[in-house]
């Protein structure tokens, strides 16, 4: 099958979202710092829109783009970002977030030192990475990648809490 990418949604489809789904005008700083954040996905600023909701906050607090800085990623987002890592190999899933650590972009190499396989198991849990939509191949290079999103990072990232400072000292 063909892989179809797709763009995030620009500003000012983003502020019309955003418009539409909160019933009230919100700022341009706003929607700025969202879309920055979703990366323009009209699904996680939908769940990110709705984390905010349903955070207490007030209808001023919502708006306000401070309010998205201690966010953090949204549950709906994390439930999906997780079910798709749920469906690697476990080795595949360990190798994804043992790269976590690397940041958003990271060497093949570097990020294959952190974990105890093999050299062609890591190169295969990366292609499982890419298969599934979690890692793209930096176009350009032979041996960086780089996690779909930054929200999918992060999700796997915090994933690893016990295993993260052990990781950070093996870089």
């Amino acid at each position: 099958y063909d892989r179809l990418e797709l763009e995030g949604l620009d500003d000012e489809a983003t502020h019309a979202l955003v418009d539409d789904r909160l019933g009230r005008e919100v700022t341009p700083r706003f929607v700025r710092r969202l879309r920055e954040q979703t990366e323009g996905n009209a699904f996680f600023i939908e769940e990110t829109i709705r984390a905010l909701e349903d955070s207490g906050l007030t209808q001023d607090e919502v708006v306000d783009e401070a309010a998205l800085e201690p966010l953090g990623v949204p549950e709906g987002v994390a439930n999906v970002i997780e079910h798709h890592v749920g469906r690697l190999s476990p080795e595949a899933a360990e190798v994804l977030m043992a790269a976590s650590v690397v940041g958003r972009s990271f060497g093949v190499g570097i990020a294959g030192q952190l974990v105890d396989l093999a050299e062609d198991r890591v190169l295969t849990a990366f292609d499982e990475g890419i298969a599934a939509g979690l890692l793209l191949e930096v176009p350009g290079t032979i041996d960086l990648l780089t996690f779909s999103h930054a929200l999918v990072r992060e999700v796997l990232y915090e994933g690893l809490s016990t295993h993260r400072s052990w990781l950070h000292y093996r870089l």
